[in-house]
């Protein structure tokens, strides 16, 4: 019953796009099923008027006179001609008529789309221009009193740039934004009107230049901030939810308490960055740089990170939990104080850094480099090492219990036999004196 009321609804559909059409396909079908009963079902011959039954073809001399007259039963070549062609025709009238119908639908979609583009930037530069008029007439009714000093005269064009900056293009933002850096308003040295506190939800921006903008506390869920100039920009304590930062230039920037979820850092540069106490969590950082960024005390959760730059951070206090980190750079950055847990730091470049004091239990960094790296009081108990270069790495005082080492690199390694033993497995790895271990971790204790 349920594929019979679809059928019967695309019947509906259909017949009411194309009428004429299914007037013409449902006629021939009824004539074709009414013969086809006629003669199968009822058993009758094919009526002479049908074209169906038995035809004669009459033979005559030169006189015209009868000579023979042979009977037919149709053939398969004569009942293609009979069915199949009213059937092709009648297919061809429908994709036809189908045809044109489209070509009518796509020139009317396009003649729309056009007028309701031309409407919209109509409106659009009848908006920027009124609000260059309404700022102007403001600031020039005030010209006696310093616009920085006058909270009030701030409190209105701040709600009325934000108001416009929704109903306006991104050429025509950036057009609004240059206005009030000119007039002084905006800037690294004038932060008179601010866009703190505000709500830009659901903005959708591409290459719009917000440098040296205060945007404190403001919310950003599911909003496109897509290849913009975001360079010395405040985020402090805003939220990004849910939002797409791709390709964007945010050096210098502060994310400091910032809370950035299911969110897109991808393809941007991020370098000399204050994040700290920022909570970074479901989020995407793929072939990015975070050169010289401060990431002292945040969380950062089931983050994914592929060939992206983080080298000279500061990493102390950070929590990772559930973290993939796939051909990183974490070069002469500082984790210590941090805690990383069930996450993974594949074949990622962490020369001389500082892990002191921390937990990397349960973390796997097989395939990654430790050279010159300090990694003193430090939990590293069923992590997997596996094919690490821990050449002249420092290991004091650090828990190794259950880790595993396997053709890892310990040349030159700060690290006792006493630490090693204690690991699930050293099978392969090169020592501290350069010599290959095989056998069990317990039977360095015996050399």
């Amino acid at each position: 019953m349920q594929w019979l009321k679809k059928k019967f609804i695309g019947f509906q559909v259909n017949f009411n796009k194309y009428p004429k059409t299914t007037y013409l396909i449902a006629f021939i079908f009824l004539i074709i099923l009414f013969l086809v009963i006629n003669h199968f079902f009822l058993n009758k011959d094919w009526a002479d008027w049908t074209g169906f039954g038995i035809y004669s073809i009459t033979k005559v001399n030169s006189y015209n006179q009868i000579i023979e007259k042979e009977f037919h039963s149709r053939t398969l070549f004569d009942w293609i001609g009979i069915v199949l062609i009213p059937i092709i025709v009648a297919i061809i009238a429908y994709l036809f008529n189908k045809s044109i119908r489209d070509n009518e639908i796509r020139i009317a979609k396009d003649r729309f789309d056009n007028e309701q583009t031309v409407s919209i930037n109509h409106q659009r530069e009848t908006t920027l221009q009124n609000y260059f008029n309404n700022i102007s007439e403001l600031i020039l009714n005030q010209s006696l009193i310093d616009v920085s000093q006058d909270n009030n005269l701030n409190s209105i064009i701040r709600a009325r740039t934000i108001s416009t900056i929704f109903s306006l293009d991104s050429r025509r933002i950036n057009i609004l934004l240059n206005f009030l850096r000119e007039m002084k308003l905006i800037g690294i040295n004038n932060q008179y009107i601010k866009f703190s506190n505000a709500n830009f939800g659901n903005l959708k921006l591409k290459e719009v230049d917000f440098n040296s903008i205060d945007f404190e506390n403001t919310d950003f869920t599911e909003s496109d901030l897509i290849h913009c100039n975001l360079s010395n920009t405040i985020f402090k304590n805003s939220i990004f939810e849910n939002s797409n930062i791709s390709g964007s230039e945010l050096n210098n920037s502060n994310f400091s308490k910032a809370k950035i979820n299911k969110s897109k850092l991808n393809y941007v540069r991020m370098d000399n960055a204050n994040l700290d106490k920022s909570n970074i969590s479901n989020t995407g950082l793929n072939n990015s740089s975070f050169k010289n960024g401060n990431f002292l005390g945040s969380g950062i959760f089931n983050i994914r990170a592929g060939n992206t730059y983080f080298a000279n951070c500061n990493f102390e206090e950070v929590g990772f939990l559930g973290d993939v980190f796939v051909n990183c750079n974490f070069e002469n950055s500082n984790f210590s104080g941090s805690i990383i847990s069930s996450s993974k730091f594949k074949n990622t470049n962490m020369r001389y850094t500082i892990i002191n004091h921390s937990d990397i239990g349960g973390s796997d960094f097989s395939g990654s480099i430790f050279i010159g790296a300090k990694i003193c009081d430090t939990y590293l108990t069923y992590s997997d090492f596996s094919s690490v270069n821990f050449s002249e790495v420092d290991f004091s005082r650090s828990d190794l219990t259950e880790a595993n080492f396997q053709n890892s690199y310990l040349k030159n390694a700060i690290v006792s036999y006493q630490q090693l033993s204690t690991t699930q497995s050293i099978e392969g790895a090169i020592l501290p004196d350069g010599s290959v271990f095989h056998g069990k971790p317990e039977d360095l204790l015996l050399l």
